[in-house]
Formats: C-alpha cells, structure tokens, sequence
C-alpha cells in the first residue's frame, strides 16, 4: 500500500513542485495559460501588446499559473531565445519606493543568471548593482532602471516580469502619498517593449482608489473563474498521477484508480465541487480525502487539513476584511444555512441598506455566493466554499458535543452518499458493541456520524443507542453519572432525555430478577427461570404491574402461582397464534433484555427502541 501522508506539505505549495510535477499538474488552466503565452508570442513577433494582470479571489490558482508561464517559456524554443520569465517574490514587503522595485526586479534576474549557470554574467551585474548604492533614491531609482534597460539591450533580451500581489505592491509604491512613482513606473512600461508585465492580484487595480488614474485601463484582464466540475475531475486525475493514492504509487495505476473510482461515483465529483466553491487550492486539499478512500480516518485527518488551512482562514478573516464585513462574514458562517437579507440584519444589528452594499462586495470578492432559500423564492446568503466555513464552525464550537462537532457534521453530511454513511454508521454500531469504540473521542466521532443522518433514519437510531449503552457502561464501571464523566456528550436534560429515561426503566425492570427468585413454588432451576420469564416478558402488563408481581412473589399461594403461570403461557399461545412462533421468540426475547419497552414511558424511546432491535424504519 502507497504511503499517501495527510497533510504533506508539498501539495499545498506550488513553489515546492518540481518543474515536471508543475507541468502534469497543470490541467485547469489550460485556457488562460493559451491566452498568455499567445500574448508573449504576439509581442515576440513585433505587435503591441497590452500588458495583463490575472485577477481572482484567494486559492484561485493565480500563482501557479504564473508559474506555469515562466515554465512554458523555458520550453518553447522560440520564446527562450528572446525571453527571460522573471518570477519576482510574491511578498516584497521592502519594497516603498520605486528603487526598490528596480533593485528587486535586478535580483531576481543575477539569482535567474546564475540558475542559468551563466555566473560571470550575473556576477557583472551584481558589480554594477553595487556601484548604485552611493546615490539617493531618486537617482537610485533613474539609474537601476536604465541599467535593467540597458542590460537588456546589450544582451538581445526581453524581461517578462511575472508579479504576484500587484496590487499590494502598487499599494506600497503609492503609499497614501502623490501617486508620481506609479505614473513613472507606468511610462517605463509603456514606452519599453523590452519589458512586459504579467501580474498577478486579488482585484482589479481599479477597485483601489490610490492607484485607480495611474493604472487605469492599462492591464488586460484575464479573471479566474471557478472551476467547473470537467476542470476539477482533469485535476484529481492529474493529481492521482502525480502524487498518488492510498492504494497505488505515483504513476499510470493510480490515476486509473481514480478515474474508476470517479465514474463509480460521478456525484462524488459534485459534493467535492460544492465543498471546494470550485477553488483550486482548495480541490488539491481536499484530494487527500478523496485519495484515501475508505481509508480515511476523516475525524483526525480533516482536523490535520483544517490546521494546515488555518493561517489561510485566518488572514481573509482578519487581515483582508474590516471589521463590519467580517462581522457578516461571520454571522453568515455560524448560521451555515443560506440566510436571507432581514434574517441577517436581525442577528447582525445592521441596517438591511447597509447590507446590501457589503454584500455585494463580498460576493464579487468570492467570500459568498447567493443560493436560493428554502421553501422560498427569495435569495440568501452563504460562504461560497463550504470548507472555509466548516473551518469556521470548528474554530468557534461551543461546549456541547454535538454543537461543538457541528463541524465535522456538516462536513461528513456533504462528503458521504446516504449509502456510504449507513455502511460507515453499521461499522461503528458493531464497533461499539463489540467494545472496539470505547475513547470518548469515539463517542463524540459517532454522534456526529449519528447527527448527520435525517432524523427519522434507523441507523441513526443504532448509533445513538450505542454511544448512551457505551458511555453507561463506563459510568458504571466508574460508579458516577455518565455527564459527570463524559460532560457534554449527552443531553440528558434535553434532546437525549429518553435514554436517562431508558436508564431509570432498565434498573428497575432487572430489580424484578431478584425478587420474583424469593418465589418459593418453583422446585428446579429451569422452573425459577422460567417462572422469571413469564413474568419479565409479559407484553399486556406494564412495568409497574410486574413490579407488583415481583413484590408478592415470595407470598404467593400455590394456587395463585400456577394461577400466573397459566395465565402467561396463554398469553405467549395468543401471540404464537398471531405472530408465529418465531417472531414471538425475538419480541419476547428482546422484551426479557430490556431491548424492548411494551409500556414505553417515553414516545420517542419506544420509536428507537423499536428500530433498533427490530431493524425496520417504522417512518
């Protein structure tokens, strides 16, 4: 079996793939890809070209693409001639001024030079960085652009500058002051074909006022769209080849495995979809689950994802929204449900009017999407990637297991068919009652399998009952009440009340043992179990009227003791007669265990209690 680690970092940081992985990863960009290079080429040819900036929201694939460019240059013969792809950092956080930019963009290029083995020529032009040093920024900045320039002339070179984060970086340049060093760095682009620039940004440069008259209408724009449900099977299959599966190695087997197990599944690919919003980085992420199968262990390992996910999560919460905006997102989050506008105005305290407008401007930048309400014709509200918002729930859980998992309930709802989650909650009801399930991080795990089923479900029955006959055994074992020991697993003041009432019924039904023993009547063995029977399975008596029984036992007359037995063996003829001999063995026998309450105290219990031994949906 293939060694596939959840949370390897090298699949969530297309810096770290290597230039082959980079090349047969590459199968969701492939349009945008065409787009560019045609570009380059029209530019290489003589023609005028505009230059681009690739705009979309976070995770949507913007620097792997230009990743992908500087790699497809590199591979064509014609363009590496002429071209050098310059993949300037995504962070130039020392960047304020526009020397630095030029400096920065003379770096990357000797670090490309000596890449290239060609280390006399990057070490000449180290010499000649250095020999700037002495002047002021303004000359700094004259003198490293003609330099860059220059070089380029000498060398029969064009530089393409691949920029990730423009936007920040125009940002920093401008600085909130007079905006003369955009409008300069502007006119060096414009005038010099030697250089074209491809940027990458999270929005178009427009949107930010700073910079809106230097760079307005400069850059083409090539927006990242979603992916759709073709891109995100191509990737999988792409990703199975490279990377691998639970089952199989890198290679061929493995994405065959794949592309059977996506055709044996096809809405598989959908609810991945939906999880994703159609982000890329996300998809890759959430290829480790999908790679293991059946396999995964999907409490612990989506856990490992969502931590690897958190600094990401973190920094579109808190450092690029303001406060009222992540405030919504928030409320839009915790209530995971589509939620309409009034809705939100009423759990937010801001006005409808306002609203609005933020939520316009969240759904463009791509935090949410509009869907349609249910049991209405009106729109809501919801996190456009549900894996963001899963983050969320699970990052602000309150105490209550089931709140506190709510989660991982959501998640295992989206991720699993009907099917497979019945199959998966039989596993842990067998499980649990073989002992195998016994940690109480067990416990909480099959509550959230139960939780996710309708409520009306068998299974989910099954699995609730096993978890209280679990956590009531390890009370026992401790002699202390099960929320003393497990706090917060049930709410037995609450929504699982029918199982303390279960509790309270099964003590005093086993108590009828020893006092129907005190009957002094029966002469064997044989004869004080049965007599016990009798008794204990009577399905027309409540459990008060065998109580009753029980207690006059040890002064029963001799008439009035055959009296009962005749009475009960009549009673279990009727229900021979009625229902078989064989169906009346398993009712009886579950009515002896206490499986089955006849004279249930509690509707609910006596619907759980029914499903659960009788295995039937009574709905």
């Amino acid at each position: 079996m293939f060694n596939h680690a959840i949370g390897n970092p090298l699949k969530y940081n297309p810096q770290l793939w290597s230039s082959d992985e980079l090349r047969q990863i590459f199968v969701a960009r492939q349009h945008e890809l065409d787009d560019i290079m045609q570009r380059i080429h029209d530019a290489n040819n003589g023609q005028t070209v505009q230059h681009a900036l690739i705009t979309g929201a976070r995770g949507m694939g913007k620097s792997t693409l230009l990743n992908r460019i500087a790699l497809a240059v590199q591979d064509d013969a014609a363009l590496a001639q002429h071209w050098l792809p310059l993949r300037m950092p995504e962070e130039q956080y020392t960047v304020a001024k526009l020397n630095e930019l030029w400096l920065n963009i003379l770096g990357v290029l000797a670090d490309y030079l000596e890449q290239q083995q060609q280390d006399a020529k990057a070490e000449q032009l180290d010499q000649a960085v250095a020999a700037l040093k002495p002047l002021n920024a303004e000359q700094q900045a004259d003198a490293a652009r003609d330099l860059l320039l220059t070089w380029c002339q000498q060398q029969h070179k064009r530089l393409l500058l691949l920029v990730d984060g423009t936007d920040m970086l125009f940002n920093s340049l401008n600085s909130g002051k007079a905006d003369s060093q955009l409008w300069s760095l502007r006119k060096t682009l414009m005038q010099h074909t030697e250089l074209f620039w491809v940027g990458a940004s999270y929005q178009a440069l427009e949107s930010q006022q700073h910079y809106h008259e230097a760079f307005h209408d400069f850059f083409e724009i090539l927006e990242l769209r979603p992916l759709s449900l073709q891109d995100m099977r191509n990737a999988l299959l792409a990703l199975a080849e490279t990377f691998g599966t639970a089952q199989q190695a890198p290679g061929l087997a493995a994405r065959q495995a794949m592309q059977a197990t996506l055709d044996a599944q096809p809405e598989r690919l959908k609810t991945l979809r939906q999880i994703s919003g159609g982000n890329p980085r996300t998809t890759v992420i959430l290829f480790e689950l999908f790679a293991q199968g059946n396999q995964a262990d999907i409490h612990a390992d989506l856990k490992v994802l969502l931590d690897n996910l958190t600094p990401q999560y973190k920094a579109r919460m808190e450092s690029h929204l303001a406060e009222q905006p992540r405030k919504i997102m928030a409320h839009i989050m915790e209530h995971w449900q589509p939620v309409g506008l009034g809705e939100l105005a009423d759990i937010s305290g801001i006005a409808s009017t306002t609203l609005s407008g933020q939520l316009k401007r969240l759904e463009q930048d791509g935090y949410i999407e509009k869907t349609k309400l249910s049991g209405s014709r009106s729109a809501g509200y919801q996190a456009s990637e549900r894996l963001f918002n899963i983050w969320h729930l699970m990052r602000n859980a309150p105490r209550r297991v089931r709140q506190k998992l709510s989660w991982l309930i959501e998640f295992i709802r989206l991720w699993y068919s009907t099917q497979e989650l019945g199959n998966l909650v039989n596993q842990r009801v067998y499980a649990h009652r073989s002992g195998q399930l016994q940690r109480d991080s067990d416990l909480e795990i099959s509550l959230a399998y139960a939780s996710a089923l309708p409520d009306d479900s068998r299974e989910r029955y099954q699995l609730e009952h096993s978890v209280f006959v679990t956590a009531r055994q390890q009370a026992a074992r401790q002699r202390q009440a099960i929320n003393d020991i497990l706090p917060g697993l049930l709410e037995l003041d609450g929504c699982d009340q029918h199982y303390q009432t279960a509790e309270d019924y099964e003590q005093r039904f086993f108590a009828l043992d020893e006092l129907l023993a005190a009957c002094p009547h029966p002469q064997t063995q044989a004869e004080r179990e049965h007599w016990q029977h009798l008794v204990k399975e009577s399905v027309w008596r409540n459990l008060a009227e065998k109580q009753r029984i029980a207690a006059n036992s040890a002064t029963l007359s001799l008439s009035e003791y055959h009296e009962l037995v005749a009475l009960f063996e009549r009673e279990v003829s009727e229900l021979n007669k009625q229902w078989g001999t064989e169906n009346t063995e398993v009712m009886l026998k579950a009515v002896r265990d206490c499986q089955f309450f006849p004279d249930c105290p509690n509707p609910e219990l006596l619907i759980v209690r029914f499903c659960i031994y009788f295995k039937i949906n009574p709905y």
